[in-house]
């Protein structure tokens, strides 16, 4: 489509023009850096159709520069940058995608003072999470995977969504040690859990980022 789009409109294909990143991410409420270049001497690269509220663009004779600050929901998209060589022109287009996971997933258990061989449910509330589209989330009972939970969801006004999801524990399970996990992931490799284990009354929450660290490298994340 973007090939056929620029004929159209007497552009050539992008043989030349550069993207970095080529699949770029950026958190919600974050900041990133897309570089478009074009190696031609007198040439010229710029960033067209920007939300001048939250990017702006930083242009040289070889390279482009668009920083986005803030991100929200709306900044997510298309983004298109024009170069021009000894007469030629060229385009190009990047989708940037905006992600949000909360930092840590909220657990609470009906009764709160759970006891071994009573029945109960565990809820799991993540505030703040998109897209909704690609999200996961499961509950471990150890390293078992328990049915495919279903979650509830609301809108926010910021265009985020508050999900929760219960788990119905039948009495048999509420044992001393007895340990359950609820990861939630969301974006190619973005994911956040809770650990709930039951001892005895007491009821505890351990918060953990797996894949966090390696997502942040990869992508060059703040």
């Amino acid at each position: 489509k973007e090939q056929g789009l620029s004929r159209v409109l007497g552009w050539r294909p992008a043989v030349g023009l550069v993207l970095v990143p080529p699949e770029p991410v950026v958190r919600f409420g974050g900041s990133a850096q897309l570089n478009c270049s074009l190696a031609c001497a007198g040439g010229t690269v710029q960033w067209k159709g920007l939300d001048t509220n939250v990017e702006s663009i930083t242009s040289f004779p070889t390279h482009s520069i668009l920083h986005v600050s803030n991100a929200t929901v709306a900044t997510g998209g298309t983004k298109s940058c024009h170069g021009t060589c000894h007469g030629q022109r060229y385009q190009r287009t990047v989708n940037l995608k905006v992600y949000a996971l909360p930092d840590a997933l909220q657990l609470e258990a009906t009764p709160r003072a759970l006891e071994p061989g009573q029945p109960g449910s565990l809820r799991c509330s993540a505030g703040q999470v998109y897209p909704l589209p690609g999200l996961v989330l499961s509950w471990y009972r150890g390293d078992q995977a328990l049915p495919e939970a279903d979650f509830d969801a609301t809108e926010t006004e910021e265009e985020l969504f508050n999900i929760v999801s219960t788990l119905p524990v039948a009495g048999e399970e509420v044992g001393e040690g007895v340990e359950f996990r609820y990861p939630l992931s969301t974006g190619p490799a973005v994911a956040v859990g809770s650990t709930v284990s039951l001892l005895g009354l007491i009821v505890t929450g351990a918060v953990s980022r797996r894949l966090w660290k390696r997502f942040r490298a990869r992508y060059e994340l703040p």
